[in-house]
């Protein structure tokens, strides 16, 4: 495969069957998929318990010396970017929205 030039490597993606490609599309899609709603339901559910000051998240941010309002932030944040991760309108959108979880 090192020996092989780039054009070779084209031509073998062309002949392969559309069908298997299809096929192989499909299941890349279905993957990202249920990894991009499970990572927005957590976001979700991690957004409502923010937004509740949780006691034990609420204890966790006093004692790493944060302010009890950055709660509020971070929830209100998760539970505005958790669904425009699912719209597939805005693409540039979807990379800040996964920047800003990071």
């Amino acid at each position: 495969m090192a020996g092989e030039r780039r054009g070779d490597l084209s031509e073998k993606a062309i002949e392969m069957d559309p069908a298997s490609r299809s096929s192989k599309r499909k299941a890349l899609d279905r993957t990202y998929w249920v990894a991009t709603s499970i990572l927005s339901v957590g976001m979700i559910v991690g957004g409502i318990q923010e937004l509740r000051y949780a006691p034990e998240l609420l204890e966790a941010a006093r004692r790493l010396g944060y302010p009890d309002y950055l709660l509020t932030l971070l929830g209100t944040a998760k539970l505005v970017g958790a669904p425009l991760l699912l719209v597939q309108k805005f693409p540039h959108l979807k990379e800040w929205v996964y920047a800003g979880f990071a």
